[in-house]
């Protein structure tokens, strides 16, 4: 009965879902688009830990947030998908370059948290083919979203830093 009210109101979630990001954003970003045009760049290498678990918390949840909403997208019409998604890339152009760094990390440790997931246990992706394409993309694929952010970043005048390390 859970699973059907869920796909009956899946705009009613998805809704909440873009309204709760963009409150996250409200409450969090503390400025973020001030800082990164007063040019407030910062190497890896100066952010203290602290300030680092911070933005780190904070890219969880944006990427937490990311690989729920998109998935939905596809169910809106065109229009209106179009419209979400790039509020997701406006989040992205607006992150400090210092949390695009640690965003960017975040993200591939959780790809490769789930590779190794699949390595270990072959059976969460039964189809071999599947599993193989799977493994692939987790460890050299970059999600689409995330190079069309990173080109909106390079476009708005941001860094083009990965969080490579």
């Amino acid at each position: 009965m859970d699973r059907y009210r869920e796909r009956a109101q899946p705009q009613h979630d998805l809704d909440d879902l873009v309204e709760e990001n963009d409150s996250f954003i409200a409450e969090n970003a503390d400025g973020a688009v001030g800082r990164a045009g007063a040019g407030a760049q910062r190497r890896q290498e100066e952010v203290d830990a602290l300030e680092f678990e911070r933005h780190a918390s904070r890219a969880e949840h944006l990427l937490d947030q990311i690989v729920r909403l998109l998935p939905q997208l596809r169910q809106l019409p065109p229009d209106r998908a179009r419209k979400s998604y790039d509020r997701v890339l406006a989040t992205l152009v607006a992150l400090t370059s210092a949390e695009w760094r640690v965003f960017c990390r975040v993200r591939r440790q959780r790809w490769e948290k789930n590779r190794r997931a699949i390595l270990h246990d072959p059976q969460r992706v039964p189809d071999k083919l599947r599993r193989i394409t799977a493994l692939a993309d987790l460890k050299y694929g970059t999600p689409r979203w995330e190079i069309d952010a990173a080109i909106a970043r390079m476009k708005a005048g941001n860094d083009l830093d990965l969080g490579d390390e």
